[in-house]
């Protein structure tokens, strides 16, 4: 409950408060009409029970009062921080301006980072967007804040740990690894680079693949995006390439489960999930080299492991495997289908009582004429 308080618009939290008051009050009058009619008819035992209850709700909205006054300052902070920090998210939008330069120095410094340390979830998640979109003007900027930008992606949760997620692969496809080491020049920078940018592709598929259990579909959804991005532009590292595929296939093909749940915040993330899908045609539609289909190929078979291996509370265990090898099979088998009949026979072979094997099975049944009439 603490936490939906937190998330909670700093605007609407303070009119369901005047509402809830205003409604004690209308009570309270009429309690006390009904103490005047018990009294007028005599009916003192009534009366007494009346006056008791006219009690009660009296002690509960001076209690609402009193709460209202203390939260009163807050909650107007709170909404004058919302203003400035989405005139400040449309400027660093529309502007060309370098990072360094003093206006939009002086925006971070009094705008952005006092708001990083509110209390209010959607306050330090517009925050983190626009330190993003502060960032992508200047790599020093980037330099600078992103082990901060690392660091709330893992600590923080819902909103803010979305928009991190978000800024940190917007970062990674704007500038080039070693504009995000803190070294500057030399193989340092370099090392320290690709450091950097693993260090963001393993924060995006923990969000996507929900390691570690916290139902976050917005950060699931986030990371499944960055994830396609940085795929599509090449910047993922070639030893994390498989995993990353994985993940964001994983996400993809959670989403038909979450749209059960029916919360208006799920069914909003499944939709962003399920949008992916495309994202991810589009990825292989992009280049019709062998690379993408070799890496669509490599990702099946970890994935299916990870269905079995993962604990329940991951998006691992409520993948569909036979779904994603059909999508595979689809995106694959038209051109270069034996990369992917070769891996599945190797682990049907190697593992044929895996629970995963039938979805396996039928996928390469599926594949063997093509890759026979070659």
């Amino acid at each position: 409950a603490a936490a939906t308080a937190a998330a909670e618009d700093p605007e609407d939290a303070a009119e369901d408060a005047a509402e809830d008051l205003a409604e004690a009050l209308a009570r309270v009058g009429e309690l006390k009409s009904q103490l005047a009619s018990c009294v007028a008819l005599e009916d003192f035992d009534a009366a007494k029970m009346v006056k008791s209850d006219l009690r009660e709700v009296e002690k509960h909205v001076r209690a609402m009062e009193e709460k209202s006054a203390q939260s009163l300052p807050s909650a107007e902070a709170n909404v004058h921080a919302l203003s400035a920090l989405r005139v400040t998210e449309a400027l660093l939008a529309c502007t060309s301006a370098d990072a360094r330069t003093p206006e939009v120095a002086g925006l971070c410094a009094a705008v952005i980072l006092p708001a990083l340390q509110n209390e209010a979830e959607q306050v330090r998640a517009l925050a983190v967007s626009c330190l993003g979109l502060s960032c992508a003007l200047a790599k020093g900027s980037a330099r600078r804040f992103w082990p901060l930008l690392v660091q709330v992606a893992a600590r923080d949760a819902g909103p803010v740990k979305a928009a991190a997620l978000r800024s940190l692969a917007d970062l990674a496809c704007v500038h080039s690894p070693a504009q995000l080491c803190s070294v500057d020049g030399g193989e340092g920078a370099m090392e320290g680079g690709d450091e950097a940018l693993c260090e963001c592709v393993r924060a995006l598929c923990r969000a996507t693949s929900r390691d570690g259990g916290a139902q976050e579909p917005k950060a699931q959804a986030a990371g499944a995006q960055g994830l396609c991005k940085l795929l599509l532009l090449g910047r993922v590292p070639e030893s994390l390439k498989c995993v990353a595929m994985a993940s964001a296939l994983c996400a993809l093909f959670e989403a038909p489960g979450k749209e059960r749940n029916a919360t208006a915040e799920e069914q909003s993330a499944a939709e962003s999930l399920g949008g992916m899908r495309q994202f991810v045609q589009l990825f292989v539609g992009a280049s019709q080299g062998p690379e993408q289909r070799r890496l669509l190929a490599c990702a099946l078979v970890p994935l299916a492991r990870a269905t079995t291996a993962a604990p329940r509370r991951t998006a691992w265990a409520e993948v569909d495997v036979e779904r994603v090898a059909q999508f595979v099979s689809f995106c694959v088998a038209d051109k270069e289908p034996e990369l992917l009949a070769l891996e599945l026979a190797r682990e049907l072979a190697s593992r044929p009582d895996a629970t995963y094997a039938p979805a396996l099975a039928k996928a390469l049944v599926g594949l063997a004429p093509k890759a026979g009439g070659r």
